[in-house]
């Protein structure tokens, strides 16, 4: 035990703080030689302990083994030596079982001690750390600041070398710094790029070196500073900034705020800008396409020649936004506000446009085949989808004419679309679906429809003068004082139609389906015209006569031009049946205003 006190005597309070001294000067590498050193040292200590106390027990065993081995003369001192040896074998059994707490009331100094030095050894060690953390920072903060005076530099290499440098600060372990370093390459990047006037101001400006630098910062601080950020997105504004040319392709720029951005020309494709704020953002010519960009809003941005070909724009208010020349085919655009959009041109070859907001959108020479339309909203809509409540909004104020002249819409899906006093004059709807749409007072003139299904569709008062409805469905549908003069109606499916007072002067009715189909007071027909629609199952007028071309009776006024909330027809439990002439069977309806 002597030699075991002395060992322990070393670690004295002298010497513990010796040993702090030393982890607190020496390297990392010194200090983990110390830390196993002691490590060793607790292992070895009670170990030698016990090797001491099992020899000594075990000499005293030899010893009393020795003793019973000695002979006695007398029998009866023999006999209790013996007794009194055995007494002995059984007290130095039991004390040589193993017992924790004996062992532990033999060895408390012992452990007390060895825990003073480690409890010691571990307080040095943690603070070595928390100074070399501590000189960590400073020489972080050093850095940085650096770099914040090289980009003040007149110098463009010292600009481009501290540019390089805020990279370092984008790594793990520097998060205190993220927020720091994408303020200050927007700051930077808002900066002009030359010191001279472009000579075409609407012309993307070229990268430099330095800018190069900082839209690589740009582009990796930003959703490390988002993740940091508590404060909403607008805390990182980077209104204005400058991103001419930039390749940016696959970036996430999630909610990123940049109203008033210049992006001309920038590779956006396959990036993620969901929720981003672009309002009034020059992006002429950027390549958005298969880029995500549900719920950004963009009103008022220029994307002329913009390629948005398969992007997500879902939700997006796009409102007066300049969308000449863009590409856009297979984009998804369903729920979006197209309100105003000029989409003159422009080839919107199957895009999802359903329960779009289209009202006033300039659709001129427009591709839209194999478009999306159910539920669109593209002139007369009805209802504001922007309001809370879907209150009604005032129709007088929404009612306008669409621009849809020459449009294509062919094979397009136009369900339940509302198109009430729209000009589609020599538009391309071949195959297109308008089942329930409403079409009233809409200028079809000249219009392909042939194989379109027009079944339960609204087109009172419409203007269908020269088009094409061969092998059309219009089963159910309404065309009350429609004109269909010269317009091919061969093969049409005419089943249920309501043609009261319309005018078929000159239509092409070779092979037309007219079961109950009701041309009762239509204008246009000869009386040998009437009696072969009739056999073919029409409703026509009891007097034949009265129905002709030469006919003079003047029909009755229509009501006021409203919409109604609803774009489905009357029901067709209200159509006449065949053995009634009565006038008042004619279904209530309306002309729109010019």
């Amino acid at each position: 035990m002597k030699d075991v006190n002395a060992l322990f005597g070393m670690f004295d309070h002298r010497n513990v703080e010796a040993t702090s001294m030393i982890w607190r000067k020496c390297d990392l590498w010194k200090a983990g030689i110390v830390l196993a050193g002691m490590i060793l040292l607790l292992v070895w200590v009670p170990l030698s302990a016990a090797s001491v106390y099992e020899g000594t027990s075990g000499l005293a065993t030899k010893a009393s083994v020795t003793m019973q081995a000695t002979p006695t003369e007398d029998a009866t001192v023999a006999a209790l030596n013996k007794d009194k040896l055995a007494q002995e074998v059984q007290q130095l059994k039991v004390q040589n079982e193993p017992d924790f707490f004996g062992w532990l009331r033999l060895n408390v100094s012992l452990l007390l001690s060895t825990l003073i030095v480690v409890v010691g050894g571990l307080i040095g060690f943690f603070r070595w750390l928390a100074d070399r953390r501590s000189e960590r920072d400073k020489q972080a903060e050093a850095r940085f600041q650096s770099a914040v005076t090289g980009l003040g530099d007149e110098k463009e290499g010292a600009k481009i070398n501290a540019a390089i440098l805020l990279r370092t600060f984008l790594r793990p372990g520097y998060e205190q710094f993220y927020t720091q370093t994408f303020d200050l390459a927007v700051a930077n990047l808002r900066l002009p790029r030359t010191s001279s006037q472009a000579e075409d101001p609407e012309a993307p400006l070229p990268l430099t070196t330095l800018s190069q630098a900082l839209i690589v910062v740009f582009k990796k601080a930003c959703p490390l500073a988002r993740s940091q950020n508590q404060d909403g997105p607008q805390s990182l504004d980077a209104t204005g900034v400058q991103l001419d040319s930039a390749y940016l392709l696959g970036s996430n720029l999630k909610q990123v705020w940049m109203p008033q951005a210049s992006l001309r020309n920038v590779d956006l494709s396959r990036a993620k800008l969901s929720g981003a704020n672009l309002r009034r953002a020059d992006l002429s010519g950027v390549d958005l396409s298969n880029t995500d960009l549900s719920g950004a809003k963009l009103k008022g941005a220029k994307l002329s020649g913009a390629d948005l070909t398969r992007a997500d724009l879902s939700g997006v208010d796009l409102s007066n936004t300049d969308l000449s020349g863009a590409k856009l085919q297979g984009a998804k655009l369903s729920g979006a506000d197209l309100t105003g959009v000029d989409l003159a041109g422009v080839d919107l070859t199957g895009v999802d446009l359903s329960k779009t907001l289209l009202f006033g959108a300039d659709l001129r020479r427009a591709n839209l085949s194999e478009a999306n339309f159910r539920g669109a909203y593209l002139s007369g809509t009805d209802v504001d989808p922007n309001v809370s409540g879907n209150r009604v909004a005032d129709l007088k104020d929404f009612l306008r004419v669409s621009k849809l002249v020459r449009i294509h819409l062919n094979k397009t899906l136009m369900t339940g679309v509302k198109l009430g006093g729209a000009n589609l004059s020599e538009a391309n709807l071949r195959g297109a679906k308008f089942t329930r749409a409403y079409l009233r007072g809409a200028c079809l003139s000249k219009a392909d429809l042939s194989k379109a299904d027009l079944g339960e569709v609204d087109l009172n008062g419409a203007d269908l003068n020269g088009a094409d409805l061969s092998e059309a469905k219009l089963t159910r549908a309404y065309l009350i004082r429609t004109k269909l003069g010269e317009a091919n109606l061969s093969y049409a499916d005419l089943r249920g139609t309501i043609l009261i007072e319309a005018d078929l002067s000159g239509a092409n009715l070779e092979g037309a389906i007219f079961k109950k189909t009701d041309l009762r007071e239509v204008k246009g027909l000869t009386k040998v015209q009437l009696e072969a629609c009739k056999a073919k199952g029409a409703i026509i007028d009891e007097d034949p006569t009265a129905s002709s071309s030469q006919s003079t009776a003047a029909p009755s006024p229509l009501p006021n031009n409203d919409v109604p909330t609803s774009s489905t027809p009357p029901a067709q439990g209200n159509l006449p049946t065949p053995d009634t002439d009565e006038s008042n069977a004619v279904p209530p309806q309306q002309e729109p205003e010019s």
